[in-house]
């Protein structure tokens, strides 16, 4: 008799066990259902067709069909589609979930200035964080084949692999820290770039800190830059062609809505920078001249090629960029005033 009960201590688990899948898998509608409304007062819409529950015993997997989700904020409109999506959690963790989508999605931007752009996913996995309060703590993004199309000029952008990961800090210390990886990034042929039509890496880290504008306004950028908002760029690394740039810094913006802040910066391949700069009419020719001087003083060979390799202090103040002590071109303001 003994040698039964574990048996049977097992049997009641699995039924009890079960039972709880099963009471998850029925009242997944409803829950989904709850927190559309949810969305929905956030300015989210989310549609989705046919809905199916699977995965027993170790998984619950939700897979959704024609899944169309929408967002607004008063200046900047998204819209997702995808045909298929298929979304995994544990049980005993149903805070957690892994979507992915195998097939191909688009996600069209547009802002009030008539300008938008279309991306398109190849395929892709999402790793999704949900608070108690029903909204994203985290969020990370594994995306694959992408084209980015803007309706301004007729280049796109294709990109191999790009991966975002967004954490939200709770509400009495707001921020939001945002990490992009993007390898691969090719740029279509009508024109050409001084450094190549393939850009190689492009990584950022940044925490946006302060409690977020809602919308992309002046008053709401106000209420940003008082409570003491800034971005602090932690790492920002781009290796495009022969051009490498390392950059690190805190920005804010000023009482015109100029950017503000200071910055270290490594550049290796800085006079191509310059005649770049220069040829595309974003940087006057003695700025260029000056900047190139003062950077030649700080420049020492690279190690691995012998090319002019500097670290040298950025300031963004009173609407111009000065690179050292040499103001090398203009910033306007990030909204119309």
């Amino acid at each position: 008799m003994r040698i039964l009960l574990p048996f049977a201590a097992f049997g009641i688990l699995l039924a009890a066990y079960s039972g709880y899948w099963l009471y998850l898998s029925h009242t997944l509608g409803e829950t989904i259902s709850e927190l559309r409304v949810r969305w929905h007062e956030a300015g989210v819409e989310v549609k989705h067709g046919e809905l199916s529950v699977g995965g027993y015993p170790y998984r619950i997997e939700v897979t959704a069909r024609d899944v169309e989700a929408a967002g607004q904020d008063g200046s900047v409109n998204w819209r997702w589609r995808t045909p298929i999506l298929q979304a995994t959690a544990h049980p005993w963790k149903l805070s957690h979930w892994v979507a992915v989508v195998e097939t191909p999605s688009d996600i069209d931007f547009s802002l009030t200035n008539d300008w938008s752009l279309a991306l398109m996913v190849g395929r892709g996995r999402i790793s999704v964080n949900v608070g108690a309060d029903a909204f994203l703590e985290r969020v990370s993004f594994d995306l694959r084949d992408l084209r980015m199309q803007p309706n301004v000029g007729s280049d796109y952008v294709d990109i191999n692999r790009a991966e975002l990961h967004v954490r939200r800090a709770p509400m009495k210390n707001p921020s939001l820290d945002v990490a992009v990886f993007i390898k691969e990034m090719a740029f279509g042929q009508t024109h050409s770039y001084t450094f190549g039509n393939r850009l190689q890496e492009l990584n950022a880290e940044i925490s946006l800190k302060g409690p977020m504008p809602v919308t992309w306004s002046r008053m709401a950028l106000d209420g940003w830059r008082d409570a003491g908002g800034v971005v602090e760029v932690h790492s920002l690394q781009m290796l495009w062609g022969n051009l490498e740039v390392q950059v690190d810094g805190t920005f804010a913006i000023d009482e015109a809505y100029r950017p503000i802040g200071a910055a270290s910066a490594t550049i290796k391949g800085y006079a191509s920078l310059l005649a770049a700069l220069r040829m595309e009419g974003i940087v006057s020719e003695p700025a260029a001249f000056a900047a190139g001087l003062a950077l030649d003083l700080l420049a020492k060979p690279a190690p691995d090629d012998g090319r002019g390799l500097v670290r040298v202090p950025i300031t963004l103040q009173d609407g111009h960029l000065h690179v050292g002590p040499v103001p090398l071109m203009p910033l306007g303001p990030v909204i119309d005033p």
